[in-house]
């Protein structure tokens, strides 16, 4: 639930309607992203804890997330 939610929050800051990107913010966010995704990654793929669905979902929204970022970066 905690990343769906970051993801929502990043969601509405780069696309503000009315506003443009704040490329100090994408840029950090970017930054950040890249440092922990790939870990994050392994990390959900190796989970034994984690069922099937479970990891889908993870790894289709940091998939989201950093597609929204990549998006960001282009304004």
């Amino acid at each position: 639930m905690y990343r769906l939610l970051l993801a929502a929050f990043v969601s509405c800051i780069v696309t503000a309607s009315g506003c443009g990107c704040n490329a100090a913010l994408v840029k950090g966010v970017d930054a950040g992203l890249s440092a922990v995704a790939p870990e994050y990654r392994s990390y959900v793929t190796a989970d034994p804890n984690l069922d099937e669905r479970s990891k889908a979902i993870r790894l289709r929204t940091l998939a989201e997330l950093l597609a929204l970022i990549e998006e960001a970066k282009k304004e």
